[in-house]
């Protein structure tokens, strides 16, 4: 809930008559009154304040209204089949229209549609006209496995007319709907005979009952060819084949049987862009007095942004982000961190990016202009200079007496002046000139020069 200031005197008394509190209890209190209603509703700020002895009242009324908290539904989905493609929606369940709608940390629509080959989890939150937002959820998108097709026969000789059985089984997808397909035979059950009149391969395809792509198997001890389509082959059956640029690519297969019978099947691969990491920081050298770091995602054909702003794991809280632009407030102590992009794009290609974050001392100095040898306060006895990165290598701190002559003299930073001559007695009241010379943390000789005034 947002603050509410309201002007009243000592003699006000404020009761809230929605909740029928009277706030606050001691009724004593400045000149304004911060009222942070905890329910939603039409809060009534009842003020009540008395203007003279006698006892009158000035009776003042102020109507704030609370909004319940911005809350929304993810509309309910199945699991998906491997390239099946689903429209991910919410309903907001308070709030004032119109609604916009942050999906992965971007402002898009409504609806966010996704066609994801694995299990995939989106971010989703709201705003409302208000200005409100809700609370982030994150919807888990699951996504059913590959097919998986197995022979049971195994290569025998037959003699024309004779019969065989050929069985299959499937596993994977939606375990359900199984069917298969021979190549010249079309439609067949799991198991089946055949009589071929000549030596023949018998390729079985299976699919279920969803869009998970189908997969075939032959149990032929047979010579196996794979054209890629990029000008690249293989002959090994069971491959993987990198493509080394984005396309369209007619893959085919052509099987040899050991009786020389062939059989070729095409398959249709897309090969998409994959991004290009990059980002921008700003600053990238930080300091310890505001180390808030900028962040912006300009990677090429990037959708997704993955952050980590403690890559190497130094115990920060909470330093992930999937905003495509984050900002992140790092802790005020010097200290280098990695900062991990991982950018991915609408079909499941990634590249990773890395970057260090610096965060530096900031560089001040003060030295008091006075101390008070009889001062009931400790710290105004002393005269001490401080600052933020300054290191004691080479540090040096003298104080002189008007005619020049050395009468203290340290080496530490951590070691300070009570006005005494060299430790003895105290020195007249009067202005002694001081030089410090010291090595700043970025390893630059510094000097100061001074007068402090010592007063009784």
């Amino acid at each position: 809930m947002e603050p509410v200031l309201f002007p009243h005197t000592d003699r006000t008394i404020i009761s809230d008559q929605l909740t029928g509190n009277i706030l606050p209890d001691d009724n004593i209190f400045d000149s304004l009154y911060t009222a942070m209603p905890s329910d939603s509703g039409l809060h009534t700020y009842r003020f009540l304040t008395r203007s003279n002895p006698m006892g009158c009242y000035y009776d003042t009324a102020f109507a704030v209204y609370v909004t319940p908290p911005l809350r929304f539904d993810v509309v309910d989905f199945d699991t998906l089949c491997i390239g099946e493609n689903l429209d991910l929606s919410v309903e907001p369940q308070s709030g004032l229209a119109p609604f916009n709608y942050f999906w992965n940390g971007r402002e898009m629509g409504e609806i966010l549609s996704v066609s994801p080959i694995t299990d995939k989890s989106f971010t989703i939150y709201i705003s409302d006209d208000r200005g409100c937002m809700s609370d982030t959820q994150t919807v888990f998108v699951p996504v059913f496995p590959e097919l998986e097709i197995n022979l049971s026969s195994e290569l025998v000789s037959l003699c024309p007319g004779d019969s065989i059985l050929i069985s299959a089984s499937l596993s994977g997808g939606s375990n359900q709907g199984f069917s298969f397909k021979e190549d010249l035979l079309g439609e067949v059950g799991n198991s089946f005979y055949v009589s071929p009149a000549e030596t023949k391969i018998y390729t079985i395809m299976g699919k279920d009952g969803c869009s998970t792509p189908e997969v075939f198997d032959n149990e032929e001890n047979s010579i196996y060819f794979w054209d890629f389509g990029d000008g690249n082959y293989s002959t090994i059956r069971e491959t993987n084949h990198f493509f080394n640029e984005t396309g369209n690519y007619k893959t085919r297969l052509k099987v040899t049987s050991p009786f020389n019978c062939i059989t070729e099947k095409d398959i249709k691969i897309t090969v998409h862009e994959k991004p290009e990491a990059k980002f921008f920081t700003n600053p990238h050298i930080v300091s310890t007095i505001n180390p808030r770091v900028y962040f912006e995602d300009v990677s090429k054909f990037g959708f997704y942004s993955y952050w980590n702003f403690d890559y190497e794991n130094k115990e920060i809280f909470n330093s992930y982000s999937e905003d495509r632009n984050p900002i992140f407030d790092y802790p005020q102590r010097a200290e280098n961190y990695k900062v991990q992009l991982i950018s991915e794009t609408e079909h499941n290609c990634k590249d990773t990016v890395y970057m260090d974050i610096i965060i530096q001392e900031e560089f001040t100095f003060y030295a008091p202009t006075a101390i008070s040898l009889n001062s009931p306060i400790e710290k105004n006895r002393f005269f001490k200079p401080a600052g933020d990165g300054i290191s004691n290598k080479d540090y040096n701190m003298v104080i002189f007496n008007r005619y020049g002559e050395k009468i203290f003299e340290t080496n530490s930073k951590e070691v300070f002046w009570d006005g005494k001559i060299n430790g003895g007695k105290y020195v007249e009241i009067g202005v002694y000139p001081w030089i410090i010379n010291y090595t700043d943390n970025k390893g630059s000789k510094q000097r100061k020069t001074g007068e402090i005034t010592v007063l009784k």
